[in-house]
């Protein structure tokens, strides 16, 4: 019979089940190697007699084992640096490998615990992003204690102490992942400052009332109003400017003082993100009996340590807030005689209760047909006293509504706040919003301060005669401009200049 297999298949057969037998011995050889590397159970491999030799016999390739090598490698590190930081399991490795580098980060997190079970502390809660932003509306004094390389997903709790109900400089911070729980802990800080029961014994009565008064006038010596009554600082850009002020317990040096801090703040229409803002913090000095200037710490020497979970240091090397310093109270000296020149409204104070909460909250209004963003402290009863501040004589007096309003959105919220032209302020005899507490120690408020108020009212006087003179002079000027209109002639008027003066000007009918 004639065989009809094709000439030359024998030896094309043959070389086929050579090539099957070298393909099986290699995976073979690669379920072995990975066996070994990740076994499934503790395996015993002690008896087995495969070696790199026998490997490079088995595959007659020498460089099999290389390659599986780098890719076991490279497998392990993505493993070790993209995954097992984030776990359980690798912090509490790192916790045990018997170096103790991270023994402070353990004490710090025991310390934290121990500390809000005990005593009282108002907690913020927010995305680090938020927190390096916007740090001077959470903690005004301190600066975010952690870097700000890494955001996504990761939030901060900051833990602030109080002392019936005034808050302190005694802080705490936790930056975390996912839910807060110690195994989701990431990073930890706390301040130099720590209140001992003989420190709370020594503070004594004291009254939380608060005078920023020293904002107010830093407001009137940076910003006024432009032809429009909108108001814009000594360039003439056009800003959005607020200022609140807090009665704080501040220990230094082991010393506790009870101090008030003012922070005056304010962004550009140019640039909503970018903010500008200045601090005063002053204290009542028993010796002199006066309330004299207190100089804070920079925020990084407020800090004592912040740690990463592995004991390494977690402090930034530069800060990356929003928020840029500038000298609003730098001419504290040269315009205690100013005469004042904004007004001023309280948003949170003719807000329902609902939106005042523990958190930074976004304002959105609109201004003379422009859209603004402005920010507002986190703790719910500094924002309350806070004041957005409008020239003296306003855009919105002269609008043609018969009650024209200021409409406030809030991030997140259906609910406006409504400020109507009745809410500015424009008698400053009482300033600041006051709050009572415990009134035996007089510090920001009384007698001190009759003087102050005394100039400040006769102020408002005057300011009052220049309103009505300006609001005469506007009504003379409406009249001009009619009768240009019916003889096409140019008009003479009194325009209401940002020096407080009356100036003569003409200008042709537009």
């Amino acid at each position: 019979m004639k065989d009809n297999r094709i000439n030359g298949a024998d030896e094309l057969e043959k070389e086929l089940r050579n090539k099957m037998s070298e393909l099986s011995s290699n995976v073979d050889c690669f379920e072995k190697i990975s066996a070994r590397a990740f076994p499934e159970t503790d395996q015993d491999f002690s008896d087995s007699e495969l070696t790199v030799s026998d490997l490079e016999n088995v595959t007659g390739r020498r460089r099999a084992v290389p390659v599986l090598k780098w890719v076991s490698i490279a497998a392990a590190a993505v493993v070790c640096i993209g995954v097992l930081p984030r776990t359980v399991f690798f912090q509490e490795f790192i916790s045990n490998i018997g170096l103790d580098t991270n023994k402070k980060y353990r004490d710090m997190i025991s310390e934290i615990k121990k500390e809000t079970e005990l005593h009282d502390y108002k907690v913020f809660d927010m995305p680090l992003s938020e927190y390096i932003a916007d740090d001077i509306l959470i903690s005004p004094l301190y600066g975010c204690p952690f870097e700000a390389e890494e955001t996504d997903g990761i939030n901060v709790r900051v833990f602030v102490r109080e002392i019936d109900g005034v808050p302190t400089n005694q802080i705490y911070a936790v930056e975390y992942t996912g839910d807060y729980s110690e195994s989701n802990f990431l990073a930890a800080a706390e301040s130099k400052a720590k209140f001992t029961n003989k420190d709370i014994d020594d503070i004594g009565d004291i009254s939380t009332e608060v005078n920023d008064s020293k904002a107010y006038r830093a407001a009137c010596n940076a910003f006024t109003g432009d032809r429009y009554f909108l108001l814009v600082d000594k360039e003439g850009k056009r800003a959005t400017a607020a200022s609140f002020a807090y009665v704080h317990f501040f220990k230094d040096d082991g010393a506790v003082k009870t101090l008030q801090t003012e922070v005056l703040y304010c962004n550009y229409d140019e640039d909503c993100e970018k903010y500008y803002y200045d601090t005063l913090t002053r204290c009542y000095d028993k010796d002199s009996q006066a309330v004299i200037e207190y100089n804070i710490p920079e925020a990084d020497k407020l800090w004592k340590t912040s740690l990463n979970y592995d004991g390494s240091n977690a402090m930034p090397k530069e800060s990356n807030s929003a928020f840029n310093r500038k000298d609003f109270f730098a001419d504290a000296a040269e315009y205690e005689d100013l005469t004042e020149t904004l007004s001023w409204y309280e948003p949170y104070d003719l807000a329902d209760e609902a939106l005042v909460d523990d958190k930074v909250q976004t304002m959105r209004f609109s201004e003379n047909s422009a859209v603004k963003t402005f920010k507002t402290p986190a703790d719910s009863s500094i924002k309350a006293a806070m004041r957005m501040y409008e020239p003296y004589i306003t855009h919105f007096m002269y609008d043609s509504q018969s009650d024209p309003t200021i409409d406030i959105s809030i991030d997140g919220r259906d609910e406006q706040i409504i400020v109507h032209s009745g809410n500015i302020e424009g008698d400053f005899a009482e300033l600041g919003k006051k709050t009572e507490k415990t009134t035996n120690y007089v510090e920001f408020s009384g007698d001190l301060f009759i003087e102050e108020q005394e100039q400040m009212q006769k102020n408002a006087e005057i300011n009052r005669q220049i309103h009505e003179a300006a609001l005469e002079s506007e009504e003379i000027r409406k009249q001009a401009e009619n009768a240009a209109e019916k003889t096409s002639q140019p008009y003479n008027a009194f325009i209401f200049s940002t020096d407080q003066s009356f100036v003569l000007s003409s200008g042709e009918q537009e």
